[in-house]
């Protein structure tokens, strides 16, 4: 008795459904996984923004400092 080509066809599909579906899964982590990653980077971002802020204020205040004393010391 031969197995009709429904039945062969069928299967096929089972199988492309299931390898895609497994894509799909596969996809979706690594997706997660890099929006974690990217929100991980925007907070080291913003906090480094953040140091270079107060460096650039401090550098301001000691030259600000160094100029009025060596004006001082004139």
């Amino acid at each position: 008795m031969e197995t009709p080509a429904s039945y062969y066809d069928m299967t096929d599909l089972k199988e492309e459904n299931k390898r895609i579906s497994e894509q799909v899964a596969s996809m979706s982590t690594q997706l997660m996984e890099s929006i974690s990653k990217q929100s991980d980077l925007e907070e080291k971002l913003n906090h480094a923004t953040r140091k270079v802020a107060n460096l650039q204020k401090d550098a301001e205040k000691y030259a600000k400092l160094k100029s009025d004393y060596e004006s001082a010391e004139s």
